[in-house]
């Protein structure tokens, strides 16, 4: 009945250490296969027991444990470096992503210039061609001013001479 009742306690602490017993067997029998090294959360919870357990595990069983350990610590270690790495590329990505959104903005800029100078420009030439046209319109009204005097005068001068001419001439002058 004691061994009974101490075998019901430690049930738990017995299968844990059949199970690294079996694996350990397996992992020798197997070539020492890394694929059949304890990881995760079975690796934790052994090595959680292993402590107040040294002297019931043999040789081969702590092998076994430490092996495990160093290459969850090896798989780890590789992680970390892969995560480092993967983080230096975003770093890197990142950086060059704010290059390109600043050389963006800057062309941006200069554009913004540019259409500024263009619309600026295009003003300034519809401003001299309304002033041409303008100026083309006061000097054909010039012209028509100074002609119809011109005619206006002859009518006064022929109107001795010819006063039927004269009076054309000064309708023409009209």
């Amino acid at each position: 009945p004691t061994l009974r009742g101490w075998l019901e306690d430690n049930r738990e602490e017995l299968r844990l250490h059949r199970h690294l017993t079996d694996a350990a067997q397996e992992w020798v029998a197997r070539n020492r296969e890394s694929d059949m090294l304890y990881r995760g959360a079975r690796l934790a919870q052994t090595r959680e027991w292993a402590p107040g357990h040294q002297d019931e595990m043999n040789e081969l069983e702590h092998e076994f444990l430490d092996e495990s350990q160093a290459w969850a610590e090896k798989e780890a270690t590789e992680r970390e470096a892969q995560r480092q790495r993967e983080l230096e590329a975003a770093q890197k990505l990142a950086e060059m992503e704010r290059r390109r959104a600043e050389d963006q903005a800057h062309a941006a800029g200069q554009l913004r210039k540019r259409s500024i100078y263009l619309a600026g420009a295009f003003i300034i030439a519809i401003i001299m061609a309304l002033s041409a046209g303008f100026l083309g319109w006061q000097a054909r009204v010039a012209s028509r001013l100074a002609t119809s005097r011109e005619l206006a005068a002859a009518s006064i001068s022929n109107l001795d001479v010819d006063p039927e001419r004269s009076v054309l001439l000064a309708l023409e002058a009209i």
